[in-house]
């Protein structure tokens, strides 16, 4: 027995340039949750930190979830 983990990025948008919405992640790893009967260990946020001429930014880019293998 061990421990695996899984990420689930948000669903991408309009022709790519934009992202969806951070729920669209959620959803995504509660169904693969639901379909696997995983037995989940932790859940983690997923972000991105990026900048454009000395200002940074950081945004939630998806959720990683650690189970039981």
């Amino acid at each position: 027995m061990g421990i695996g983990f899984k990420d689930f990025r948000k669903a991408p948008k309009l022709l790519g340039f934009a992202s969806g919405p951070f729920e669209s992640a959620v959803e995504a790893a509660n169904a693969w949750i639901v379909e696997h009967s995983a037995d989940v260990l932790n859940v983690e946020t997923l972000t991105d930190t990026g900048g454009i001429g000395g200002i940074s930014s950081t945004s939630q880019d998806g959720v990683r979830v650690w189970y039981r293998t």
